[in-house]
């Protein structure tokens, strides 16, 4: 084999990681930015603050 075709080969391999990668990422945004906004359209869902503990009390 020849360097010049095994060094092509590298580069190939790295630049498809990269846009799989990149890929990956953007459909991961994708999921979470949709998730996040069904999270604010859910007028049920309320986060309630947490019960406080006197200071005498273990945990």
């Amino acid at each position: 084999m020849e360097p010049a075709s095994l060094k092509k080969q590298i580069l190939w391999v790295a630049v498809g990681c990269i846009l799989l990668t990149l890929a990956f990422g953007g459909l991961l945004s994708l999921a979470v930015n949709r998730s996040l906004a069904e999270l604010d359209r859910q007028q049920e869902i309320q986060i309630l603050p947490a019960p406080e503990a006197a200071p005498n009390q273990p945990l």
